[in-house]
């Protein structure tokens, strides 16, 4: 998976019996209402971050990533739950603008029904379910596992190693696709085959 940007379809490992695909990012662009409504959400508790700091903290779980920025900022984590509702509720509002990552969901698309597919987020369910059915990608997974389903968020395996449980394929059988550092570090440890995105967008 190393031709480059200039390759227009990705195709998985032929050794890939399960494909796992992470969502905000890989699946569906969603990186601006993302980065706008946490934006509004910190700066209305007076904490202000880089755009590029929030991108390099992506596929961890919300609740993890908001817990960082208010540390980082010294402020008391009472606030966390706060701000993480806020976020939710500025995001919530623009769920139908977002659309599909064309050349990641097209993998879906091709694959349904012919190996099992699940989406590995760390996105709440809600958000998760909802995102995908508004692309209209939801019904091409069997499975999606997000941040309410686990204990400890990527970079930790466990994400991962859920959908290979509820797929009933091996770890290492697995290939994951991932935008982001986070999300591959959690693949590669799972034992996984794994397929960085950002080579072809």
């Amino acid at each position: 998976m190393t031709e480059g940007k200039s390759k227009t379809i990705i195709e998985p490992s032929e050794k890939a019996e399960g494909l796992i695909f992470d969502m905000d990012g890989t699946l569906i662009d969603s990186l601006e209402i993302n980065w706008l409504a946490i934006d509004t959400a910190l700066r209305r508790h007076d904490i202000v971050i880089s755009r590029q700091h929030f991108i390099d903290m992506t596929g961890r779980s919300l609740e993890e990533i908001v817990r960082i920025l208010v540390s980082e900022a010294g402020r008391e984590d009472d606030i966390v739950p706060v701000i993480v509702k806020e976020k939710r509720e500025i995001a919530n509002q623009s769920i139908d603008t977002v659309k599909p990552i064309e050349i990641v969901a097209d993998v879906a698309r091709r694959y349904k029904g012919r190996i099992p597919m699940s989406v590995g987020t760390g996105s709440d369910g809600h958000r998760a379910v909802s995102m995908l059915r508004s692309t209209g990608l939801l019904d091409l997974f069997d499975h999606v596992v997000s941040a309410d389903d686990v204990v400890r968020h990527k970079p930790d395996p466990e994400t991962f190693l859920k959908c290979a449980e509820l797929m009933g394929v091996a770890p290492e059988k697995c290939q994951v696709f991932e935008d982001g550092d986070t999300g591959l570090e959690a693949a590669r440890a799972a034992g996984m085959m794994t397929c960085d995105v950002r080579e072809y967008l």
